[in-house]
């Protein structure tokens, strides 16, 4: 008996029986009577189908016997009397259910892909339909009648459909620049719109930003220029691209970098520290001597320092002083006019100790 070629394990591949059929020993062919029993499975005749004559055909109608009472896998046990050396032949007919066609379909979530910053995911909702022939050997194909079934995929996190995009903003001594204002890119350069505003951060105390939470797809990054001194220089792609590119007019877009499913990508950001000079003003108190340092309001850059003593910071300073009349309309380039005035006057350049005469104010931007 062939089992029938089922999906459900443990299923009732026998649902009915039809005949059994004895053949090269029957009675009054190599044997005087014989009977039938029919065995479920522990061992014991199922009702109704103990001891039953073999007719001289040898067919015995079992049709009446239920699956049930039965079991999947009964024996057929058949006794002989008179039996002379004869070769045996018996077969039974089960009746069962046709072969099933199993799949066994591997669902996949659809992840959202393109430049987007994934915010909720749902479940989705599907149908798998299956079809199929079956072949016996030697025979032709038959085709099985299809089948479908509706399934539901249900949500990963949204970390198992997102990618992240990363870096840090440093200047050009590896310091790392805090409060720049860093904007999430598409792969055109246009800004990725979460709730309808543009997605945007600002680089935190060490240096770095965090877009999280983004499909698979290509994105930019653009960097702004920190304010007036602390300019942004330069772009560059580490991982998910490659290449650099330049700041023009206080921002730059980064290379184009692809952001991957559980991967990261890297776009860094240089900037330079630009000088800044901020004037120095003396209150001018008569016959009190004053001490200013022109460099304490200075900034200096990642590249140049100010130097007092060359007079360089007194370039383009216009120096006034009044009671006497005294006074320079402009300071030479390198600042030799405003020093010889000083000096007319009572000032002294390097750290500029003020000694006015009686009567005499002044204010020194520098």
């Amino acid at each position: 008996m062939v089992p029938r070629l089922d999906c459900a394990s443990g299923s009732s591949t026998v649902t009915g029986w039809g005949d059994f059929v004895l053949s090269g020993a029957t009675p009054g062919s190599g044997t005087d009577s014989a009977t039938l029993t029919v065995l479920d499975p522990s061992g014991s005749p199922v009702p109704g189908y103990a001891n039953l004559a073999i007719p001289a055909n040898g067919v015995v109608d079992l049709s009446g016997m239920s699956a049930t009472a039965s079991g999947q896998s009964p024996s057929f046990r058949v006794a002989y009397s008179g039996l002379t050396a004869q070769t045996l032949h018996a077969s039974v007919q089960a009746v069962g259910g046709a072969p099933q066609l199993c799949v066994s379909p591997v669902l996949r979530y659809p992840c959202p892909t393109g430049a987007q910053v994934i915010t909720s995911l749902a479940d989705q909702p599907g149908t798998v339909t299956a079809s199929g022939t079956t072949t016996p050997a030697g025979g032709s194909a038959t085709t099985l009648p299809s089948d479908s079934t509706t399934v539901t995929t249900l949500a990963p996190s949204i970390a198992d459909c997102s990618g992240v995009l990363a870096g840090a903003a440093l200047d050009v001594a590896k310091r790392p620049v805090q409060g720049a204002t860093v904007a999430l890119l598409d792969g055109t350069g246009t800004p990725v719109l979460s709730g309808g505003s543009p997605v945007t951060t600002t680089t935190g105390i060490d240096g770095t930003y965090h877009f999280a939470s983004l499909a698979a797809g290509s994105y930019a990054i653009s960097f702004a220029d920190l304010n007036g001194q602390t300019k942004v220089e330069s772009a560059t792609a580490v991982t998910g691209g490659s290449g650099t590119t330049s700041a023009s007019g206080g921002v730059v877009v980064s290379p184009t970098v692809t952001v991957a499913v559980s991967a990261k990508a890297v776009v860094n950001a240089t900037y330079d520290l630009h000088p800044a000079a901020v004037p120095d003003v003396s209150a001018g108190r008569v016959n009190t001597p004053q001490v200013i340092e022109p460099l304490a309001n200075d900034a200096p850059s990642d590249t140049a320092t100010f130097d007092a003593t060359t007079g360089q910071v007194v370039v383009g300073v216009r120096k006034t002083l009044g009671g006497d009349g005294g006074h320079v309309e402009e300071a030479g380039a390198d600042g030799a006019g405003l020093r010889e005035a000083a000096r007319s006057h009572g000032l002294r350049m390097g750290h500029e100790v003020l000694d006015l005469p009686t009567g005499a104010h002044g204010v020194l931007e520098g």
